[in-house]
C-alpha cells in the first residue's frame, strides 16, 4: 500500500509526461523512481488516494507564486510498492494520454493486483480488455482463471465462451494446472459445468461466473442471552463488543490458556477475545452443547475461524466434538463435509469423505455453497482422484459384464461394513438377481481389488495444502 515518507534519497526522474513542472506530488516507486503526479487525477481515479490525500498539499491556492521552485523542491512525497515499469502503465491508464499495450500476463497480472489494490475502476476495464484481446485466442483457460482471481465478470464470460467452443474435453486439465491456484472451486465447477452441458450454450450470457446471484455470507442470529443462566461469574466480550454470560470454571476446565487468563480477572470480570461476535459465540455453543445454528455449516471462513480459535485456545476435547458437528452427515451433504474438512486441516477425515464421494454417480454435477470459499486445487484434486479410480473400475466391469457398474458403486460407499449376502445384495437393489454363492465368491474378490485400487491412489494427493 502507498505510505508518506520523507525519504530525501536521489531518485531517478521518470519519463514525460510524469516530469511536470506543475505537479504536487511525487510517487516513488520501489526501484527508486519519481513520478511527478496531479493528486486530483489521483483522487478521482482512486479511492484509496483520494483517502489518502483528504488533507492539504504543500501546493494550495494561497502559494506564493514568487516561491514555487521552492515547492517543487519539497513536494509531498508517496513511497508505493510496485516498480515503475508496473506504475507507469497504471498512471497512463487513469491521465489523459495513450494506454500502453500490456503484452506479457504476468506484467498484466501485476497491474491487476495494483489496480485492484488501489481501487481503480478504470484499470481494471482497461486491463480486462486487454486480457480478452491479447490472450483469449490462444489461452482461455488462463484469462478465465485470472478473470477470477481478479473479479472480472465480462472477461470471466467472454473465456467461458471461448472455452466452449474451442477447447476439447481432454485438453482441459493440463492447461489448467498452471492457473487453477487463481480461482475458487465454484469458480472451477461453473466453468465445469459450462463447458460439459453445451446444449445450455446460450446461458452463458445469462450467468454470473465469478459469484453466483444466490452466494451471499448468511449472517448468523447472535443472541447472547441463550448463555445467561443460573451463577453466571464471567463475561465474555468478542472484539465486535458482543457480551457474553458464561462460568469460569467451564472454561478453564476446556482451555489451559483461558485458565491462565482467567487468574488475574476478578468474579465477574470481562474475558477479552480476539474473535468475533460468530466465531465466540460458535465456541460457546459448543463448551455448552447447545445446537449450532444452520447457517453455519455454510460459512467455510467461520468454520475454519472457529476451529483456528479452538485450536490456539488448546481446547482439544472441543476440537474433536467440532468435527463431529462440521461433517454430521444428517446435517452436511458429503461433498460439503468435504470441503469443511479440507479447509479445516482434517486430513484424516477428507480421505475418509473422498472415499465416500467415490460412490456418487456424477461427482462434476455436484455443486455446494462451500465451494465459494474453497481453493480450486482442492476440488481438481478431487475430481483427479474420483477419475482416476473410475478408470481403475472398468476392467473389474468387464470382467463381469452381467453386473451393473451401480452394484460396485453400491459396495464402494460401505466396504468393510458389510458381508455381501442375499440380505445385503436386496438392500443394494439387485433382489432381481441373486448370485449364487459361487458368484458372491467371485464377487468378493472383485470387491477386494477394487479396494486396492483405491488405496494405491494416494488419498494425499487431494488433500495437499
Amino acid at each position: 500500500m502507498a505510505r508518506p515518507t520523507n525519504s530525501k534519497d536521489k531518485k531517478t526522474p521518470a519519463v514525460s509526461p510524469f516530469d511536470r513542472s506543475d505537479a504536487d506530488l511525487i510517487l516513488s516507486t520501489s526501484d527508486g523512481v519519481d513520478f511527478r503526479v496531479h493528486t486530483q487525477t489521483l483522487k478521482m481515479a482512486s479511492p484509496v488516494f483520494d483517502d489518502m490525500f483528504g488533507f492539504p498539499t504543500a501546493m494550495d491556492q494561497d502559494s506564493d507564486p514568487q516561491s514555487l521552485s521552492e515547492i517543487h523542491s519539497s513536494l509531498p512525497n508517496v513511497q508505493v510498492t510496485e516498480t515503475s515499469y508496473i506504475f507507469d502503465i497504471i498512471l497512463r491508464t487513469i491521465y489523459p494520454v495513450s494506454t500502453p499495450k500490456v503484452t506479457s500476463s504476468k506484467t498484466l497480472c501485476d497491474v491487476l493486483k495494483a489496480g485492484s489494490k488501489y481501487q481503480m475502476e478504470d484499470v481494471m476495464t482497461q486491463m480486462s480488455y486487454q486480457l480478452l484481446v491479447h490472450f483469449l485466442k490462444d489461452t482461455p483457460f488462463k484469462v478465465y482463471a485470472i478473470a477470477c482471481q481478479y473479479q472480472l465478470e465480462d472477461a470471466a464470460r467472454g473465456a467461458a465462451r471461448a472455452l466452449d467452443i474451442k477447447v476439447k474435453p481432454k485438453d482441459v486439465e493440463k492447461d489448467w494446472v498452471s492457473d487453477i491456484h487463481r480461482m475458487t472451486a465454484g469458480q472451477l465447477f461453473s466453468e465445469n459445468y459450462t463447458f460439459t452441458h453445451k446444449d445450455n450454450f446460450p446461458r452463458i450470457k445469462h450467468v454470473n461466473f465469478i459469484e453466483p446471484d444466490f452466494h451471499h455470507p448468511i449472517p448468523l442470529d447472535i443472541d447472547p442471552s441463550v448463555f445467561t443462566t443460573n451463577n453466571v461469574d464471567i463475561i465474555v466480550r468478542s472484539k465486535d463488543q458482543h457480551d457474553f454470560s458464561a462460568h469460569r470454571l467451564l472454561l478453564a476446565s476446556q482451555s489451559p490458556v483461558l485458565e491462565q487468563r482467567l487468574q488475574s480477572i476478578e468474579p465477574n470480570g470481562i474475558l477479552e477475545l480476539a474473535e468475533d461476535s460468530s466465531t465466540a459465540s460458535l465456541i460457546l455453543k459448543m463448551l455448552y452443547s447447545l445446537p449450532l445454528p444452520p447457517a453455519s455449516f455454510s460459512r467455510i471462513d467461520l468454520l475454519c475461524q472457529t476451529t483456528h480459535a479452538l485450536k490456539n485456545y488448546k481446547m482439544d476435547y472441543i476440537v474433536e466434538r467440532a468435527k463431529e458437528l462440521f461433517l454430521d452427515p444428517t446435517k452436511v451433504h458429503a461433498l460439503e463435509a468435504y470441503f469443511i474438512a479440507i479447509a479445516c486441516g482434517w486430513k484424516k477425515e477428507a480421505s475418509q469423505l473422498a472415499k465416500t464421494l467415490l460412490s456418487f454417480n456424477s461427482l462434476k454435477s455436484l455443486y455446494v455453497v462451500q465451494m465459494e470459499n474453497i481453493s480450486a486445487k482442492a476440488y481438481q484434486r478431487l475430481l483427479s482422484f474420483y477419475a482416476k479410480f473410475r478408470q481403475g473400475l472398468i476392467p473389474i466391469i468387464v470382467e463381469s459384464e452381467d453386473l451393473r457398474l451401480d452394484v460396485f458403486v453400491g459396495l464402494i460407499e460401505d466396504w468393510n461394513q458389510h458381508d455381501y449376502t442375499n440380505e445385503r445384495w436386496k438392500e443394494i437393489g439387485m433382489d432381481d438377481r441373486l448370485p449364487m454363492e459361487k458368484e458372491l465368491t467371485e464377487l468378493q474378490e472383485k470387491v477386494d481389488k477394487l479396494k486396492k485400487s483405491v488405496d494405491d491412489i494416494k488419498l494425499n494427493d487431494i488433500i495437499a495444502s
